[in-house]
């Protein structure tokens, strides 16, 4: 089969050369690549995309193509991948001209002033939207006759409108890079409130073109990072045709089941406060004072009475709701850790200066100073510098979730959407800032480095204590395969129970996972863990006594099943295999260790049916194992998944996407 060729380094060698217009070194990579799997690696790099004239790179990959894939249909979708990236190409160098066209009468205006009219026009768009989806779902039959059927709808309702909500941030978050990086120099006095039609006019327009860009870049992420290939290409005139096709059908099956449930958690809400956000609530509350007093002075206006500030407090609760019990595991065994506490005081700093700015904007009518409000960096660090949190004083860490504009691109904005300007002032996005802000804190604390590996050994332990906790015979914590004193590959856990040994290598991501690449990255780290697992789950079952350090005699001679899972924090991967290793998320153990038991509830939580997925409430081993296989998530409601075709017209190209889909959105007559 041979062995990859694309390691790190030569992939940072190629791409400089490219940039650097030299294709000599990437035409002879081609041409000795002896594994296949590396044109997966070179689209998930978009290598391609790297040259000015990259016509002979196109070549030398077709050829590579054609000399390690023998299937005629494997040969022929890269050929169409290769058109699919010419007419990119060309789109997006077109839009960027028109929005440079387009944005020229803002290019003088500062960030506020920009972002105050972009949300303008955003609003008007997404009620657009919002009234054609509320009157389609109207019109149509709606199958909610069981607490099953209604729990389907509601998650599927909700994930149609967190969608249309995502595409429109991105196209934000593109706008505003795109205008960043144009900018004048010169900036004009600010005229507040001032909104011509002719502006409004134009922002509509921006925004259309940077949607439809964003639709290009969708497409191409999905095929660079292997979800989708482009099945068939079709000239019809002028216009070119592209049909897409997905790769593998139950990891997107597994990725929607996994979002609906969820965001069901979401909507519910829990019925009590987590003890971190009590641990939490003042130093937010002493902060909620000094921003409540700082934008007031700053647009000159002044609160009366007491009422609206209780009623901010009161309201201040649900974005310390938004802490999960990750976020609890993570702070509660970090907390003589001073980096770890003072990231979550940084970012709760922040987020409650952007919640007093949209509590005070109702009370204003010079909502400009709201809509994109100035963060004031100094005194966000004083605050949290001067913090002390058991025996030490905190270090502000506010520098780690600023983003400098312009950035390297637009999913920056998105993924941290506070942006320093180029006067060195801070503006925070307030409508992404707002959204689920300890993420922002996980995915900072998990970009590498010693943090990240503690973090995993965290999870790693609270997964054993729950498993000793709930009637397994044996757990066993980072278990190292040897052979003949050689170290083949460790697992994270070994548990034993009864003759069943199941063998969990964990993974641990913290990401916004709304895109591709985000879970394009997780879902690697879980193909890493299944070569780890299998390997062991081999050598194992060749030679059992290679865990005799373990597990006495009787315990091996017990032995019957041997099962191999990738356990995962990140719950939308439950239930997709690779290479026949299921990967199952820790909330899924959780709902197996409760006896996988369901509860269907009111929105005010109350609870309408309990429905029991096992023969009693303490789950025998068979039916874990069956679980493992077909997990819970995917037999509430049992959905039948089918792929339909959703087609998007742009200019001079038709793009036809794959949407793995219910029959849910059938049965609740929406068209």
């Amino acid at each position: 089969m041979g062995i990859t060729r694309l390691s790190t380094t030569l992939l940072s060698r190629l791409k400089g050369d490219l940039r650097n217009g030299e294709l000599s070194s990437t035409i002879s990579f081609f041409s000795e690549v002896e594994v296949a799997k590396d044109l997966d690696v070179v689209k998930a790099h978009k290598l391609l995309l790297i040259p000015e004239y990259p016509e002979q790179v196109y070549q030398a990959y077709l050829s590579c193509a054609k000399r390690l894939l023998s299937d005629p249909d494997l040969i022929n979708r890269e050929a169409n991948y290769i058109e699919f990236l010419k007419i990119y190409i060309l789109a997006i160098r077109r839009y960027e001209i028109q929005l440079k066209t387009i944005l020229k009468i803002y290019l003088n205006k500062s960030l506020k002033e920009f972002v105050f009219q972009l949300f303008g026009s955003i609003n008007e768009y997404l009620d657009q939207l919002f009234s054609i989806f509320y009157k389609n779902l109207e019109t149509g039959t709606i199958d909610t006759s069981t607490p099953e059927s209604k729990s389907e709808f509601h998650e599927w309702a909700h994930n149609q409108l967190r969608g249309v909500i995502v595409d429109v941030m991105f196209a934000v978050a593109r706008l505003v890079n795109f205008y960043s990086e144009h900018q004048l120099e010169e900036i004009s006095p600010i005229i507040f409130n001032s909104y011509s039609d002719q502006e409004r006019e134009q922002m509509g327009k921006a925004i259309q073109v940077a949607a439809f860009m964003n639709t290009y870049l969708y497409a191409l992420e999905k095929v660079s990072y292997n979800e989708w290939f482009v099945d068939r290409v079709e000239n019809v005139g002028e216009v070119v045709n592209f049909r897409f096709g997905i790769t593998d059908f139950n990891f997107q099956k597994a990725r929607d089941l996994g979002l609906r449930r969820v965001l069901s958690g979401a909507m519910l809400g829990r019925k009590s406060k987590r003890w971190l956000a009590e641990l939490l609530e003042p130093f937010a509350l002493e902060i909620l004072e000094v921003a409540w007093e700082y934008y007031q002075d700053q647009m000159g206006i002044f609160i009366a009475g007491h009422l609206k500030w209780h009623q901010a407090k009161e309201a201040l609760s649900k974005y310390l709701d938004q802490l999960d019990a990750e976020d609890e595991l993570l702070f509660g065994f970090h907390m003589k850790n001073k980096l770890v506490v003072s990231h979550y005081f940084s970012a709760l700093a922040i987020t409650v200066f952007v919640f007093a700015a949209e509590e005070l904007e109702k009370y204003s009518n010079r909502s400009y100073w709201l809509t994109c409000p100035e963060i004031p960096e100094e005194i966000i660090n004083n605050l949290v510098n001067n913090t002390r949190f058991e025996d030490y004083f905190l270090t502000s860490q506010i520098s780690d979730y600023i983003t400098k504009i312009p950035s390297r691109g637009h999913m920056e904005v998105f993924k941290l959407p506070f942006l320093r300007d180029h006067e060195n002032k801070i503006y925070a996005l307030r409508f992404i800032a707002l959204n689920s802000w300890p993420k922002f804190i996980r995915s900072t604390l998990m970009k590498g480095g010693k943090i990240a590996a503690e973090i995993g050994k965290t999870w790693e332990g609270y997964v054993a204590k729950t498993m000793r906790d709930n009637g397994w015979d044996k757990v066993i914590e980072g278990v190292k395969i040897r052979k003949n004193n050689e170290l083949l590959t460790d697992i994270d856990i070994v548990a034993k129970r009864k003759d069943w040994l199941l063998l969990i290598q964990l993974k641990i991501s913290y990401s916004e996972g709304v895109h591709t690449y985000d879970q394009w990255k997780i879902k690697q780290r879980l193909i890493e863990g299944v070569a780890q697992v299998k390997k062991a789950e081999t050598n194992i079952r060749v030679n059992k006594s290679i865990l005799s350090q373990h597990l006495s005699q009787d315990e091996l001679a017990e032995i019957y099943v041997i099962q191999s899972v990738v356990m995962t924090n990140e719950h939308i991967f439950n239930g997709w295999k690779y290479e026949g290793v299921s990967v199952f998320s820790i909330d899924a153990l959780m709902q197996l260790i409760n006896g996988a038991q369901v509860k269907f509830t009111t929105s005010e939580k109350r609870v309408v049916e309990i429905k029991e997925y096992g023969k009693t409430a303490s789950l025998s081993t068979d039916e874990m194992i069956g679980f493992i296989d077909v997990p819970l998530d995917w037999r509430v409601g049992m959905p039948n998944y089918q792929i339909k075709m959703h087609t998007e017209v742009l200019d001079a190209c038709t793009l036809h996407f794959p949407l793995v889909e219910s029959n849910d959105s059938k049965l609740f007559g929406y068209r």
